[in-house]
């Protein structure tokens, strides 16, 4: 209700317009971090990560909402003025139903003519055999030369 909360898992940044997004939410400000106690002890491949989250997590307005940089498997933590879940959206964003016709067409029926895939066994790496429909993938669990 006091704010949102805008993850990244990809690996490119992503700019969002928050105006879009939420219509109805104003005053975005930057949750503020403070620095971790023991930072001195953090290995140094993690301490980028670390400044960037302290860096994004600043307690500054966002300035300009329509174009807010979330980066690359990040999140940004921002407070916003208060909307409760009662509030009715502003506009209708929800798509109209397609008219009802007759002219769709039913799924064909099964038939006995319909075969399953073929089976295929493959070995795992403790020697068991394990049944899987996947003929042009090799198991996740295979890795050397026990397959087939």
């Amino acid at each position: 209700e006091n704010g949102v909360v805008l993850v990244n898992p990809s690996l490119n940044s992503e700019t969002l317009d928050l105006t879009t997004i939420f219509p109805r939410r104003s005053g975005y400000t930057h949750l503020k971090a403070e620095e971790p106690a023991g930072m001195e002890n953090i290995n140094d491949k993690y301490l980028p990560q670390v400044e960037q989250a302290l860096s994004i997590n600043n307690g500054k307005d966002v300035k300009n909402p329509s174009k807010l940089e979330v980066f690359e498997r990040n999140a940004v933590f921002l407070t916003a003025n208060r909307v409760t879940a009662t509030d009715r959206p502003a506009t209708l964003t929800t798509a109209p139903r397609p008219p009802a016709t007759a002219t769709t067409a039913p799924p064909p029926p099964a038939t006995a003519t319909t075969k399953p895939p073929a089976v295929t066994k493959c070995k795992d790496k403790n020697g068991q055999y394990k049944a899987h429909n996947n003929r042009k993938k090799k198991c996740n669990w295979l890795k050397g030369s026990n397959n087939r």
